[in-house]
């Protein structure tokens, strides 16, 4: 019999259908139970189990997550309390789970949806493998990001570059210094983009004395692994989304 992997489960799999979780509280020293119903979800059993688990089996448990929508979500790099799926939609490292068989999880195959690309996959791998490694964002760096984001890089961002930068990544080498990192839709853009950057590397260290030390823009085939673990992310999505209104 073919394995989960074979069927085309991979981790990170969204599922497009709705489904309960129960968790439990404590109320007048009585337990109670809260059935939540939720209807996206990703797989996050790893792809080795998936390659070992043949679709019929009845024992094994897969392990889902529900997906968040990602607007009022903070999300800090590969160590954060969330995680992005896709531009819209977060995973968060305390939400419920639930499980099903392999074979319950197959039969759920036409609600699967594998849009989620590579790099996202990996991003997701890393973060999961790191969730209760997360140490703070420094406070100092909450007002850089926001310097760096408004007005500076949204205010600057010419109307060709508007849908075509997927994210900004962000290492904090002090207070007063950081290193960006553009991840484009399209390596054809990253001049335009070098350019834009650079002239808001200007307004940063002329307006708020934060200096640029080092500044790139690569398509995701092109980002190194390195880079999507270490830096940090702005939660820059509303540059292809039209501002922050809608976040």
């Amino acid at each position: 019999m073919p394995s989960l992997f074979e069927e085309g489960w991979r981790q990170g799999s969204l599922l497009k259908t709705s489904l309960t979780v129960r968790s439990y509280d404590l109320a007048d020293d009585t337990l109670t139970q809260c059935d939540q119903e939720f209807g996206l979800w990703a797989v996050v059993t790893q792809d080795c189990d998936l390659h070992s688990t043949q679709c019929t089996n009845q024992s094994r448990q897969i392990e889902l997550r529900p997906v968040f929508p990602s607007a009022g979500i903070r999300v800090d790099g590969i160590r954060s309390r969330a995680a992005c799926i896709t531009p819209d939609f977060v995973l968060k490292a305390d939400s419920q789970k639930l499980t099903m068989t392999a074979r319950a999880l197959n039969s759920l195959k036409k609600f699967r949806d594998n849009s989620v690309d590579d790099l996202r996959r990996r991003e997701i791998k890393a973060w999961l493998g790191l969730r209760y490694d997360r140490p703070a964002v420094p406070e100092p760096f909450d007002r850089m990001a926001s310097d760096i984001l408004y007005p500076g890089l949204y205010d600057a961002m010419p109307p060709a570059l508007i849908g075509r930068v997927r994210d900004i990544l962000v290492l904090y080498e002090s207070e007063t210094e950081v290193r960006l990192w553009a991840i484009l839709r399209d390596a054809d853009d990253r001049i335009r983009c070098l350019d834009w950057i650079d002239g808001v590397a200007q307004s940063l260290v002329r307006d708020h004395g934060i200096t640029v030390l080092e500044r790139q823009a690569e398509d995701s085939r092109r980002t190194p692994y390195a880079i999507v673990e270490g830096y940090h992310g702005l939660n820059s999505a509303e540059l292809s989304r039209g501002g922050p209104e809608n976040q």
